[in-house]
């Protein structure tokens, strides 16, 4: 088989790439000869250290020659991997330049089947069960599956797929994995989905603040990149700096959705942030490195009545479905907006100039910001346990590594940093945030609770019922309980 024949773009996936290359490729009308020709040094340098650092990583990865054969990768319609050839595009580009050296390292061909499976599409359970019926049925044509992680992640855990961290060539330590993410999610030595650099779709799913820098200086606001280096960008910073900017910009007495507000936020995933943001720990890890469920904790309720209050009663939070957010802070509606780095692609046409932040912090004594991945859209990987674990285990050590080393610089360095990021200081800031991605147990097996039933997720829903989180914890801790121990005794 050839992949150029097996490879299904869908319109997900050609919706991004239009949008990026547009994002690319319109900022060069009206430079000049030399602007043009700087940038295309800067490019040559840049491609050239990468090739020179891609050949000295490739000398490090397990070796292998797996004799030209097809190695199957089953996709869901949101990842970015499946790069059919160069068109222009740098992360498509960066892509297909990585699935070479894969293949060339491990001589194997790489064949792409993407199928729906994203809740957006009304279709999530069609990768999966194509996934699970392949299993079931003994048949060993799927190599490696990467899917939609909240399925996945607790799909996982039943007896399908290899444990990761039995696999010689992964090492959850090195850069290209998010280690913290898995290092949360392990029961002892047990580890069946991975995230991390193998699809850039994990860069997409990270969430930060985006601000307004007109209203900042408007209302001269404290310089905000100097309050994240010192530690002191906070959640009352937030409150503080947004009652500064809402207006009621036409004087009717209302606050509707034609006015101006200092904070705009959904009412999902950008609340559910806040947990890693603040610190909050819902579950920890036993002397035998298993799983345990904390409690709700003080600062668990703390935090949501400070949240409750700030986006529900204070007057200067617009509140409502995440992407509806968009163009009114693109408009100068807002002077921040919480969202994932996936847009910062759209903003890039917003005529105010903005800003990037990590999540602000609990308080200043917090050590460290902490940053939320949204496993909800990320790509998550796993092994069936009908493929060959070492030759899979390599394929996606090498997937992940060499797009560490090939497309984190394309995505991260030059589409973010010199084309969307606008300033030195937001590049800064991305640094903070893709260091500080960290996750808990809770989130990472959310749908082990049925579907949005987490203790992860208690935050986002009673702020959305106007309820006491410590009623609706004591209403489920029972449940929390009893799913906590089911899963430790299915793999003890």
């Amino acid at each position: 088989m050839n992949k150029k024949h097996q490879l299904h773009i869908l319109p997900a996936f050609t919706a991004l790439i239009i949008t990026v290359a547009i994002i690319v490729c319109g900022c060069g009308s009206g430079g000049s000869a030399a602007d043009e020709e700087t940038a295309g040094s800067a490019d040559t340098a840049v491609t050239e250290d990468i090739e020179t650092t891609t050949a000295a990583l490739k000398d490090t990865l397990p070796k292998g020659d797996f004799g030209g054969e097809d190695f199957n990768i089953l996709l869901w319609d949101y990842s970015q991997i499946a790069a059919e050839e160069e068109t222009g595009d740098v992360i498509n580009d960066a892509v297909y330049r990585r699935n070479l050296e894969v293949e060339e390292l491990y001589n194997v061909n790489m064949v792409f089947d993407v199928r729906k499976g994203s809740s957006e599409s009304g279709q999530s359970a069609v990768w999966l069960n194509s996934l699970t019926s392949a299993i079931l049925a003994g048949d060993d044509s799927i190599h490696l599956a990467g899917g939609y992680g909240y399925r996945l992640a607790s799909h996982s855990l039943y007896g399908g797929f290899h444990n990761l961290n039995e696999l010689s060539a992964i090492d959850f330590s090195e850069p290209w994995w998010s280690e913290r993410i898995m290092e949360s999610s392990m029961f002892g030595n047990q580890i069946f989905m991975a995230v991390g650099s193998a699809d850039p779709q994990y860069y997409d799913c990270v969430y930060a603040m985006y601000f307004n820098k007109r209203f900042a200086e408007m209302y001269n606001i404290d310089d905000l990149y100097g309050l994240v280096r010192g530690g002191k960008w906070t959640l009352d910073k937030l409150i503080e700096y947004s009652a500064l900017a809402s207006a009621d910009l036409n004087g009717d007495n209302v606050m509707d959705d034609t006015d101006r507000y200092g904070y705009l936020t959904g009412w999902n995933m950008e609340i559910d942030a806040f947990i890693p943001a603040c610190e909050i720990k819902i579950t920890g890890k036993d002397k035998d490195g298993m799983p345990e469920l904390l409690g709700l904790s003080e600062r668990y309720v703390d935090a949501q009545k400070k949240l409750s209050d700030f986006t529900k009663q204070s007057g200067n939070v617009l509140y409502k479905d995440s992407w509806s957010l968009i163009t009114p802070f693109m408009n100068g509606q807002g002077l921040f907006l919480a969202e994932r780095i996936q847009v910062s692609h759209i903003m890039r046409e917003m005529e105010d100039d903005f800003g990037i932040l990590p999540y602000p912090k609990w308080n200043e004594q917090q050590d460290s910001y902490g940053t939320y991945l949204c496993i909800d859209n990320t790509t998550g990987f796993s092994i069936p346990i009908t493929a060959d674990g070492d030759k899979s285990g390599c394929i996606l050590n090498a997937l992940s590594a060499l797009g560490y080393e090939i497309m984190r610089p394309e995505y991260y360095e030059r589409v973010l940093k010199t084309k969307v990021a606008r300033d030195e200081d937001s590049a800064e800031m991305l640094d903070i945030i893709f260091g500080s991605v960290t996750d808990d147990f809770s989130h990472f097996y959310s749908f082990c609770f049925g579907d949005q039933g987490s203790p992860w997720m208690l935050m986002r829903m009673s702020l959305r019922r106007d309820a006491e989180i410590t009623s609706m914890w004591a209403k489920n801790e029972t449940m929390y309980q009893s799913k906590m121990e089911e899963l430790i005794s299915i793999l003890k």
